[in-house]
């Protein structure tokens, strides 16, 4: 899960008012423990994208891609309105947590989707990078029950019942929320250096509330693999180009649970 994608895609078009103005409870589907043909899936189908099932691949808990079976192209998509932890390394840290431990749970937001039957809308054919962007409330009333998963919206606070269930989670200290509920996520670090010539960037913070996103502008240049905390949570900076493949960062080492 990329930082750059992530912002790309979460500015998207409101869903279609059928699907999204229904209760929580409502937009539940299948979470994999039903029947996958009453539950309109296919034997082996994991996700239904606007009807049609499919067998897709997640790479975390909120991206996938399945091959469309009519133009055989692969389609690549992303969910709105949630967001998981990264799943590149351990990257993340508040209160007690390790980055390692954080890791681990940012992979169980991948397997929990790969594992589960979860009914899903297209709200947007352009989602940046060649991908849709797709809703998928059942999806995300699940990790965010399960603390896999935390809210993010780019414009405006999120939905209010989303924010019940995230706030359960929290109370409850579920999944990432064991160890206490930091003020704001820091989902992205950008160094001035990224870019040549540029006087200012920012980082990205989420508030662990409502949702909401902002932008923490600055003039800062991080050294790769440095901890940097501008709220109550912090990142580990890692230049996209050392992060995957045979120029990963060291620092992305993780340790065995």
């Amino acid at each position: 899960m990329l930082w750059f994608f992530l912002l790309a895609c979460a500015n998207t078009p409101d869903a279609p008012e059928s699907f999204l103005s229904k209760s929580p409870d409502q937009q539940i589907g299948t979470t994999g423990s039903g029947n996958s043909e009453q539950a309109g899936f296919s034997p082996g189908a994991n996700v239904s994208v606007d009807g049609v099932a499919h067998q897709a691949d997640w790479d975390d808990g909120d991206t996938f891609s399945y091959v469309d079976a009519a133009s055989q192209k692969k389609i690549k998509a992303r969910l709105s309105g949630f967001n998981t932890l990264e799943s590149y390394g351990p990257v993340h840290r508040w209160g007690d947590w390790t980055g390692d431990e954080l890791y681990w749970l940012a992979k169980k937001a991948g397997e929990r989707a790969q594992k589960g039957q979860w009914r899903c809308e297209v709200i947007s054919n352009n989602c940046g990078y060649g991908r849709i962007c797709v809703a998928c409330p059942d999806l995300q009333k699940v990790l965010l029950e399960e603390g896999l998963a935390h809210l993010f919206s780019m414009d405006e606070e999120a939905d209010e019942a989303m924010q019940a269930v995230q706030q359960k989670a929290q109370e409850a200290g579920a999944g990432m929320w064991a160890k206490g509920v930091p003020t704001q996520l820091v989902t992205s670090l950008h160094s001035l250096d990224e870019r040549e010539g540029q006087t200012q960037t920012y980082n990205r913070l989420i508030s662990t509330k409502t949702g909401l996103s902002t932008k923490l502008k600055h003039a800062e240049t991080f050294e790769a693999c440095s901890w940097v905390c501008p709220t109550d949570s912090c990142m580990l900076y890692v230049p996209y180009s050392s992060r995957y493949g045979e120029n990963q960062a060291e620092c992305l080492q993780v340790k065995a649970p």
